[in-house]
């Protein structure tokens, strides 16, 4: 069996996409509580800090997430595709088959 030449870097793209959930899950969980805390307060200058603490970098943690993400699986199509690429580049370039050896007519 041969060995992976790259074992951190399947690693990585491993965890790249739980890592990705996890971000995005924790940046959700800070909008709510910004959301739930502005909520109660009716005062501007007492909404700013949650505003400031907890959605702002909630928000960031959810684009972060989604853009550890869509790398991930942007990389995982680029990879079946240029799998595919390859597939074709092998039928297109195969040595065709030899053709049988003609017969000559019968006389008559």
């Amino acid at each position: 069996m041969a060995q992976d030449p790259h074992p951190n870097l399947r690693a990585w793209t491993a965890l790249r996409a739980w890592l990705g959930l996890t971000v995005a899950g924790i940046g959700v969980v800070l909008l709510w509580y910004g959301w739930y805390r502005v909520a109660g307060e009716s005062l501007v200058a007492a909404q700013l800090p949650y505003l400031v603490s907890a959605s702002l970098p909630g928000a960031a943690l959810v684009v972060a997430g989604i853009v550890l993400l869509g790398s991930e699986l942007s990389r995982r199509s680029m990879q079946d595709t240029e799998e595919m690429i390859a597939a074709l580049y092998r039928l297109f370039t195969e040595p065709d088959s030899p053709a049988p050896p003609e017969q000559p007519d019968p006389p008559g």
